[in-house]
């Protein structure tokens, strides 16, 4: 796969921007996602979910994670839940948080590339699993769900970058595991 995706951007050599997501793309966050989603099912009495079922609600930032598993606009208990899951992610972020399996290599490999992060999480937790995962010095910008007006399936956060690195649509790569990452990628023209 690694050997997959160098020789691939390799042959692109017009790209000079690779935009990444984080979860489930360069990160396998998924058990101590799951572990701070579990936590506060269970402060709130809730019934817990398993790691292929939280899976399924992965990609679209804290708020709708929390929305769809409670599967109610009941604001108060949406805030209640999102404050339970952040103090307990935010103690254990690097807990089972790793790095996929040739991703390091991957952004050494293409060093002489911009690279930046779009992510729907947290950007104060991206930041700290990257400084975690010693690979934050890779990244040119980081961006989080609030850094833009609108977030990913929508172009904003994309055109920030963009701009930022002075950086035109067809010179940039996006990289994502979700179907959110890649309509961004084609709202914005990437």
């Amino acid at each position: 796969m690694i050997l997959k995706i160098k020789k691939g951007i390799t042959e692109m050599n017009h790209v000079e921007l690779i935009i990444f997501d984080l979860d489930g793309t360069l990160i396998n966050s998924l058990k101590d996602i799951s572990l701070s989603l579990n936590f506060a099912l269970k402060k709130l009495g809730l019934k817990g979910l398993n790691e292929e079922e939280v899976r399924g609600y992965i990609g679209s930032g804290v708020k709708r994670l929390v929305e769809d598993v409670l599967g109610s606009p009941d604001e108060s208990r949406v805030r209640e839940m999102m404050s339970l899951f952040r103090m307990h992610h935010e103690k254990h972020l690097l807990d089972n948080t790793c790095l996929y399996s040739g991703v390091k290599e991957i952004l050494q490999f293409y060093n002489s590339k911009k690279k930046a992060i779009i992510s729907n999480k947290n950007k104060e937790f991206s930041i700290a699993v990257l400084k975690g995962l010693r690979v934050e010095k890779y990244f040119d910008i980081i961006l989080g769900p609030d850094d833009a007006e609108r977030r990913k399936p929508f172009p904003d956060p994309i055109f920030k970058v963009l701009s930022e690195l002075d950086v035109t649509p067809c010179q940039a790569l996006m990289v994502g595991d979700n179907p959110i990452d890649i309509e961004a990628g084609k709202n914005a023209g990437v």
